[in-house]
């Protein structure tokens, strides 16, 4: 899976005044794209009509609307708690359900991820930008690609999600993961500080 890094420099995350929502990952999102979701990735409303909406990468060109920073790594554990149903009567074989003790089978609906909209004003770090543009420099103006990292905008006409507040440089992280050695965290690693809201 991905590693993501997301640090708040100002503003008003984490608290009660955040703009925030929980939501499940869109089914749709699979392999190598779902495999992309990590802390800081970048993620877009799915509507699903009278069923709650869904997270998933934005589409090459369809970056329009509210977008949202995810707060967590799809395999986050407690992500994934929050996106399961550990009890579903339609998943509990027929000849189970007159027992005093059940068996209950998990049915898993996927992990459920909280994310900060990107209108909400802020200053933050993160990993999760085109680390290979060493033209982004304090005053960028920053758009969102297909799947969900910052890059520089072309133009006025792309849709501005913020400003790099600084050049890209590299900072130790204790959660990042060194190449080679699961069972070893802690690198350094290159994050860019940007802002966003109005």
């Amino acid at each position: 899976m991905a590693y993501g890094w997301f640090n708040p420099i100002k503003g008003s995350y984490p608290s009660h005044a955040q703009e925030d929502k929980t939501l499940q990952i869109d089914s749709g999102v699979t392999g190598e794209a779902r495999a992309l979701i990590c802390r800081g990735r970048i993620l877009a409303l799915k509507s699903n009509g009278d069923e709650a909406p869904t997270w998933t990468l934005p589409s090459a060109g369809a970056t329009a609307g509210i977008l949202y920073f995810a707060l967590q790594n799809i395999d986050d554990r407690q992500a994934e708690f929050a996106g399961a149903t550990w009890y579903d009567a339609g998943q509990i074989p027929a000849g189970d359900r007159d027992g005093v003790n059940p068996k209950v089978i998990p049915f898993k609906n996927g992990p459920a991820i909280t994310g900060i909209a990107a209108t909400m004003s802020g200053e933050y770090e993160t990993s999760e930008f085109n680390a290979e543009d060493t033209s982004i420099v304090a005053g960028t103006p920053l758009k969102v690609d297909a799947n969900g990292k910052l890059v520089k905008a072309a133009s006025a006409e792309d849709n501005i999600v913020g400003y790099a507040t600084a050049a890209a440089y590299k900072r130790w992280c204790n959660d990042a993961p060194v190449d080679g050695n699961p069972n070893r965290t802690g690198a350094n690693i290159k994050v860019l500080r940007f802002k966003t809201g109005a």
